[in-house]
């Protein structure tokens, strides 16, 4: 046998490694959110300094914070500076490691998550590794020949075609969170007449996107007056932005309401009439699971460009509209905004189309993947298509 569990018979434990941002974090907290629903087991999570504020079923268990840092795009003293980082966070890894024994370590992405995982390939601990987006991330890849499992949110993703008949990927999905899932059914509210309230959801990711702060109010004061006069915007801004950008709107007499973070989020998008975001698989996720219409902006320095793969599943399945940022101006930004609203029909189909797009359940086929491993001691076979 490859690897060996803890066979006690106290709880299990179920350790998680996740990075910082809401593309990590949110995935990981819906699938705490089930096992907790449905076993007993003890549940730790590790991240690294980014990490969000805890929320929900994340703010109830265990935490640790382990150093970490990436290594992409660094000069060659960064470079070093950043291995010997994570260096240490294997070495307090391996320490949590062999102080909780657990039967089996799940990563959510992130360079957070590399530490921990290397650490449980090294103690021969199970390990499960989840990827979010279109493309497999370098930290995922790295870890990918450790894994006993890696769980695909798209069927196909770059980089681990053929894995699935090799009997290592399950594709069950991208967990969202509770929140979410109870908007499943329902509909999408039209814009009916004219005079109807036009509200719209701008993301930016949990990081902020700095160009969303400087080209979408410019966007909005470039719509024809009859459709401006008609928009309520709820609009996520980076913090050093937050006050220009609502004076702007302030001086443009636009109904807006701007925060770095908003905690109901779910409730926002279900309210939404249009969503302009970027591409995050997470984003993407939540915003299929509620069938809402989008136009995406892909952030342009993703590694592999990811988020453009991801943008392109849902243009192609007739759910939203991409828009390259090397592209991106506030007059074509408008006119897509202005054409979707003058021609609201696209808007109802496209929310149909994203509808179709959400996988259902993937929380659920997420932990079953995971007390396969726990449960069954590695002995199940590998491969299985969670459809």
């Amino acid at each position: 046998m490859k690897k060996k569990h803890n066979d006690s018979k106290q709880q299990k434990l179920v350790m998680i490694a996740a990075g910082g941002t809401g593309g990590h974090i949110f995935p990981a907290q819906a699938f705490v959110e089930t096992l907790q629903k449905i076993t007993n087991y003890r549940l730790v999570l590790l991240g690294d300094k980014r990490i969000l504020p805890l929320n929900g079923a994340l703010k109830k268990i265990e935490f640790h914070r382990i150093s970490a840092e990436g290594i992409s795009g660094r000069s060659r003293l960064g470079f070093l500076l950043a291995i010997t980082i994570l260096a240490i966070g294997f070495l307090q890894s391996l320490y949590l490691l062999r102080k909780t024994r657990p039967a089996v370590v799940i990563g959510f992405g992130g360079y957070a998550a590399l530490p921990p995982m290397l650490a449980a390939n090294i103690t021969r601990v199970p390990t499960v590794l989840h990827e979010q987006n279109a493309v497999l991330g370098r930290a995922n890849r790295l870890l990918l020949p450790g894994a006993d499992r890696v769980a695909l949110s798209f069927r196909q993703t770059r980089f681990i075609e053929g894995s699935i008949s090799k009997g290592l990927a399950v594709w069950t999905g991208n967990p969202v969170r509770s929140s979410f899932q109870r908007l499943t059914q329902k509909s999408y509210q039209t814009i009916n007449s004219k005079n109807d309230t036009i509200r719209l959801l701008v993301l930016g990711g949990s990081q902020g996107a700095r160009v969303f702060g400087s080209c979408v109010p410019q966007a909005i004061a470039l719509l024809p007056q009859n459709l401006r006069e008609r928009i309520q915007l709820c609009q996520q801004v980076r913090k050093d932005q937050i006050q220009s950008v609502r004076q702007f709107y302030k001086r443009y007499r636009i109904k807006a309401q701007t925060n770095h973070f908003f905690a109901d989020i779910a409730a926002r998008m279900d309210a939404a009439h249009l969503i302009v975001c970027r591409a995050g698989a997470t984003t993407l996720a939540e915003i299929v699971t509620v069938g809402r219409p989008a136009v995406l902006i892909p952030y342009p320095h993703a590694i592999d460009d990811h988020q453009r793969e991801n943008a392109l599943r849902i243009v192609r399945a007739g759910a939203g509209w991409m828009i390259p940022e090397d592209t991106l101006t506030p007059e074509i930004l408008s006119r897509k905004i202005a054409g979707l609203l003058e021609h609201n029909e696209f808007l109802t189909i496209a929310a149909k189309c994203a509808r179709k797009l959400a996988h259902k359940n993937a929380e659920k086929k997420l932990v079953a993947v995971v007390r396969d491993l726990v449960d069954n001691e590695n002995k199940a076979s590998k491969g299985q298509i969670l459809a």
